[in-house]
Order: C-alpha cells, then structure tokens, then sequence
C-alpha cells in the first residue's frame, strides 16, 4: 500500500496505481481528454497536469506513479491557468461553432425546431452536441474564446464504411481509438499518419475501414471524446437515458450489454455498449440490435396470410383462428418448431402448451434440421464444452470453422491476450482473414470438409500439414480447441470425437442463443415429428421455405418473414429488449435478459399467446403467466434432464433451414444494412489484404 496526499487529503494506492487512478477512486476531479478506463495511459492530451511538492516541473497525473510520502496539488491557480491554455490552442485546430456563443445560455430551447430532423442550421451542427468532452471543460473552465488563430483542416469526412461516419475535423489526437483496437486486436485499424502539424489518424494507406480488416466491434466509438467517431443510425439523436444491463440474444456467447434509450417514459432503443466486465462486443451486439428493433417490418398486429389475401385481425381475432386451427386438427398432424435461440420461459411455455393439449404433437428445434448428416446429439460437446477464460491458461489454441471477422469477433481479445503471453495458434477455416498473419499455423478447406480434416488429424494421416497439427496438439501441455459455430452446426460430433481421442480442452460456441437451455428441456421419448404435418407451430423459428401441401403455419415472431407462407397466421411477439426472459450460454451459465422498452400494442409474449389460446380450448390455467414460475420450471426441467438423455430426433426431408447467423432463423443482414455491405465484400480483397494465399 502507498501512503500519500491529494490536495492536503490522505489517500491510499496500490502499486502500480498512477495519481489520477488513486483520484478517481477517492471522487477527485482530474480534467482529462486522452485517459479512458481500461486502456494505456499516455498523456497526450495534458490536461491532468498536476504539481508534486518538491517538483518544478507539472508532470501529467494520468502518467504518474504514485509515491510514497508524495504530495499532490491538482487545483492551483497555475494549473487552472496552464490547462485552460492548454484547451485553448487544442482548439485552434476545431471547430468552435458550438462553444463559443452569445446565445449559448438560451441555445437548447431556441434549438427544439431544428433538432426533429438533421441539423443543417444554426450553429448546433455536431452529432456530439452536449456528449462531447471538449464542451464539458469549456464550460468548466469558463472559456469565452479560443484566443490563438483558427485553422480548419478541411479534411473530406469519411462515409464509406457501413456502421459509423468519420469526420477527422473533429479530432483531438487523444489517441484513445488507436489504443483500444490495439488493446483488443491484432490488427490495430485507425494509426496516426503524416508528421507535425499535418499529424492525424487514419488507416495505412488511407483504405477504408472494411478494406483495412476492421472487425466493426465499435470500441473506438465507445471511447471517443468528440464527434470525429459518430455511429450512423443515431448521428443526431443526442444524449440516451440511462439503462440496465441485459443479454446479448445473438448468439451463444450472451455478452452482457447496456442498451441505451431516447426516454424514460416511452423508451426506444439507440444503441448497444459493452456492459459491466465485458471486454467488447462484436458488430452483431454492437451495431444490429437498433435496426433490428425499430425495424419497419416488425410484426406489430396479427394477421392471417392466405394465399393472395393479407388481413390484419384484432387479438380476439387471432387468438380465435389460433384456436381453431388447432382445435379442429389431430394432435398427431401439429408439428411444433422451436427456435433454438428462444429464451427457456418461451420455451416452457410451448412445452407447457404441448404437453397438455396435444402430446402425441411432434416438437423439433431448428437446430436439428441442420444437423441431419451428422446425427449426434449436441449433449456430448455441451458436456464437454468449457468457457472462453480456458484460454488464459493455454499454450496451444487451435481455431476450428470460426471466422471471426465479424459475427463472434470479440473473442478475439482473448486469443490476443492468449497469444501476447506465448500461447502457439493455429486455425482450421473456410478462408482467409486478416489476422492470419498472426498464426503458427493454418489449414484451409471448405466448411463441410472440416469434420474430415479433423478425422484424418486425429487417426493419422500422411498430410505433412495436418500431420504438423497432430504434433503440436499432442505436444501441448494445455491444448484448447475454439469450435465455431458454423463447423458445429454442419457435424456436430467431430469437435468431441477429436477431442476424446487426442484429449484437451474443447470450447464450443454453437452461434444459436440459447441451444443448451432449449435443448436440455426436450422431452426423452419425443413422438416422430408429422412427416406431412397439417399444422406447423413456429415459435421464434422461420417458417420452412418448403412445406407441406395444405399444411397451415402459425408463425410467433417479432417480425414478418421475408417470403410468407401460403396460409399462415401471425402471432406478432415482442422484441428482445421488449419482454424479460432467460437464456444458457455456452458455458451453461444463466444470462438473464430484460425489459426495458415497450411492445406495441397488439403484442403479447408467447406464453401470453398460448395461455389465451389454451384457454378457448378449454384449459385455462395450462400455461403460467408468471415469468419467474416459467423461468423455474424451465430450470427445473433442464437439472433432470441428464437423467432422460435426449436423442437426435430425424427432421422430415422438407424441413431444411439454413445456418446462418441470424434472428428467429432469418439472416440479421435482413434488417441490419450494414452487415449487408459486410457480407457483400469479397473474399478476393480479404484474401489479398491478409496477404495469405488461397487454399
């Protein structure tokens, strides 16, 4: 422990602690810009300045080790003069529209008008306006003007990349988004570029950021101090409201995250950060969950779809052809469909349903009808299965069928951090990435050839390639293979047969949101799923793009399918961030997601749906209304079920649903713009950028 003062009041550190550290966790204000939690100090923006008694020199607080015995002033008349100086000549070379104003007291009420759409007027013109740093110490300080000459770098904004705008004007060299890809990465996208004066942050070669390999996992908006980083979607919807933490439903990872929303009363969400002791989010969570949410093609009244005939219906409506629908077919001809990223109170719900009212109905989840060439139930690597903090303790990490780029790009900052401590990494893939360079070594092949690379890897093979990765894994004191989620929907079984023949650590991350928890509560002795059903009950799954003859399609999902089945009913659903629920991540650990906006009107959750539906079928009190009986029960029937082991049930030939990274079984580009530009970029420019031939 070190023992000093700060403006005559004793505090406490620990070694390594800086003076501006020790200050924050004592509540003493430090004026900074270029320091931000979590990254490297660099003191580039000099604003700590601080005095230490016995010093002439004002060294920066952020960079300064705290000392035994030292002294510490941060608030004289000197220093309030240097910073103030300071901030001056940084904005010299920014824009100062929005600092400087006669008008400043009166700006926010004379403003209301031009804020309700983009502002093209007035002197309010930065997406920053009122989250920026600079203006928080101008008003501070109580500048009234810049006081040295103005320069404007008219440099061209960049608007080419998918999710975020960048505008280099605004930039105060803090270095912050340089130093967060660099902490979480291998590849570091934004660098300072140029010398002196003409000094700035780009990429190399001036390339955009999808041509530069970025993943898009946000962290350099995150850390922005000024507008020069602005995400699209909400360029000029200014200050969010505070809001809870909840669960990123994307996939199995369950990244905590804070959505951030336009008002308390009637709130709709703006964006998504990284929660409490989440070391970033990939572009999916980051990025997707806006549009996703606020999408024009949310289901927001039921509807019955026949053929050419759209009709919307009020609920009485549809909770009466629901139960008609249901009522007048044999329970052996009702299929229901569950999708495997459903949260466990929905599916209970279904279940609850099910088991009362039609049990011989057959129940599959999507998952299954990807899996079908290699019939394995998921059990064995689930079992298997352990979390990502494995990786800290590996000297071996072999990536297999996980293309991080994008989807999943966030654990990439622990095989970086596996990597900087002198872990050995190879890879297994479909093609090339950037961060490939990086490897020890890579073996390329199609997706649906992985299992067998795998195969030959492990029972011996005359591919000095493969043969090279056998020795490594063998020779390892501690081996972890990283299965993807693409390789383990295509053949489920390989990664754990490698795995109980070479032995090591397997962690598996299936890219379904919550497939232990929906799987663990499928019954043992499911009936065989209707081969030529009359009625399919989709609940938070697409309807197949094939189907039966005459077979009707109840459809529960947040939003409306791309292609509409010949006779389907709707049964909108609320979003995500719209109905509370749970899910099992990966490592079986319970992620717990919440309420935090409204539904509209006419959208009820599905136990809600099925509770009306039981109800006109003449058994009321089937289905609990209460979230958290759903969510124990569910708990409860996943902590049986290795007592019943569950088995692979065979989907009928028509039930064929792409994998895909996605929501309710449709591609999220769908909704998301931007992951459409991501998925549009060639693998030819990746192949070429990473510098990395083809396989």
């Amino acid at each position: 422990m070190i023992n000093f003062s700060i403006n005559g009041r004793s505090v406490v550190g620990n070694k390594g602690d800086t003076v501006l550290d020790v200050a924050r966790q004592y509540g003493i204000y430090i004026p900074t810009l270029c320091d931000y939690p979590g990254l490297p100090s660099k003191g580039a923006c000099r604003m700590c300045i601080i005095e230490i008694a016995g010093r002439t020199s004002t060294p920066t607080a952020c960079t300064t080790l705290a000392e035994e015995g030292m002294r510490v002033q941060t608030d004289t008349q000197m220093l309030r003069e240097l910073r103030a100086d300071l901030l001056r000549m940084l904005l010299s070379d920014h824009p100062t529209g929005c600092l400087f104003c006669p008008e400043n007291d009166n700006c926010a009420d004379c403003m209301v008008t031009l804020r309700k759409t983009s502002v093209t007027t007035g002197c309010r013109t930065c997406p920053a306006d009122h989250q920026c740093g600079l203006q928080e110490l101008v008003d501070r300080f109580g500048l009234k003007s810049v006081a040295y000459p103005v320069r404007y770098r008219a440099i061209p904004p960049e608007r080419s990349d998918p999710f975020f705008d960048r505008d280099y004007n605004l930039c105060i060299l803090c270095g912050r988004c340089v130093r967060a890809c660099e902490s979480l990465n291998f590849i570091s996208i934004p660098a300072f570029t140029h010398r002196g004066d003409e000094t700035r942050i780009d990429t190399s070669f001036h390339q955009s950021y999808i041509e530069a390999g970025c993943t898009f996992c946000g962290a350099c908006v995150d850390v922005c101090p000024t507008g020069t980083l602005v995400e699209k979607m909400r360029r000029w919807d200014g200050a969010s409201q505070p809001s809870a933490q909840t669960s990123c439903p994307f996939c199995s990872i369950g990244c905590q995250i804070v959505l951030d929303l336009d008002s308390a009363s009637a709130p709709r969400v703006l964006g998504a950060r990284p929660g409490k002791d989440q070391h970033g989010l990939c572009v999916l969570g980051r990025f997707g969950i806006p549009e996703l949410v606020n999408s024009a093609s949310r289901a927001v009244h039921p509807a019955a779809h026949r053929g050419t005939d759209h009709r919307r219906l009020n609920l009485e409506e549809a909770i009466s052809e629901a139960s008609r629908m249901l009522g007048e077919t044999a329970p052996d001809q009702v299929g229901f469909l569950i999708g495997a990223g459903c949260a466990n109170e929905q599916m209970q719900a279904a279940l609850r349903f099910r088991q009362v009212l039609m049990p011989e109905s057959g129940i599959l989840l999507d998952w299954e009808s990807h899996s079908r060439d290699d019939a394995v139930s998921p059990i064995k690597w689930l079992e298997l299965g352990q979390p990502l903090k494995k990786l800290a303790d590996a000297d071996l990490i072999a990536v297999v069928g996980v293309d991080s780029r994008y989807a999943m790009s966030n654990i990439e900052t622990e095989i970086v951090a596996a990597k900087r401590r002198g872990a050995r990494l190879m890879a297994i893939r479909s093609q090339p990435i950037h961060s490939d360079r990086f490897l020890d070594l890579a073996l390329y092949c199609g997706m649906d050839q992985i299992a067998a690379h795998l195969e030959m890897i492990s029972t011996g093979t005359d591919d000095e390639a493969m043969q090279r990765f056998h020795d490594e894994w063998i020779n390892a004191d501690a081996p972890v293979m990283l299965a993807g989620p693409l390789f383990l929907q295509t053949a489920p079984g390989a990664a754990s047969r490698f795995i109980e023949r070479l032995g090591g650590t397997l962690v598996a991350l299936p890219p379904q949101g919550n497939l232990p928890g929906t799987w663990f509560q499928l019954p043992a002795g499911r009936p065989k799923f209707p081969s030529h059903p009359k009625v399919l009950v989709c609940v938070g799954a697409a309807a197949p793009a094939r189907l039966p003859a005459d077979c009707q399609v109840i459809l529960m999902a947040s939003h409306s399918p791309q292609r509409m089945p010949e006779n389907c009913l709707i049964l909108p659903l609320p979003a995500f961030s719209e109905a509370e629920g749970s899910r099992i991540n990966y490592a079986g650990e319970l992620r717990i997601q919440r309420k935090l906006a409204l539904p509209p009107e006419e959208v009820m959750p599905v136990w809600a749906w099925l509770g009306e539906i039981a109800g006109r079928m003449g058994k009321p009190d089937v289905v609990p209304q209460n979230i958290t009986d759903l969510r124990e029960a569910a708990l409860e029937t996943m902590r049986h079920a290795y007592s019943h082991p569950i088995q692979t049930a065979a989907p009928p030939e028509w039930l064929d649903i792409p994998p895909q990274w996605g929501w309710q079984g449709h591609p999220l580009s769908r909704w998301v713009m931007g992951l459409s530009m991501l998925e549009g970029f060639s693998e030819k420019s990746v192949r070429e950028a990473s510098n990395v031939p083809a396989a």
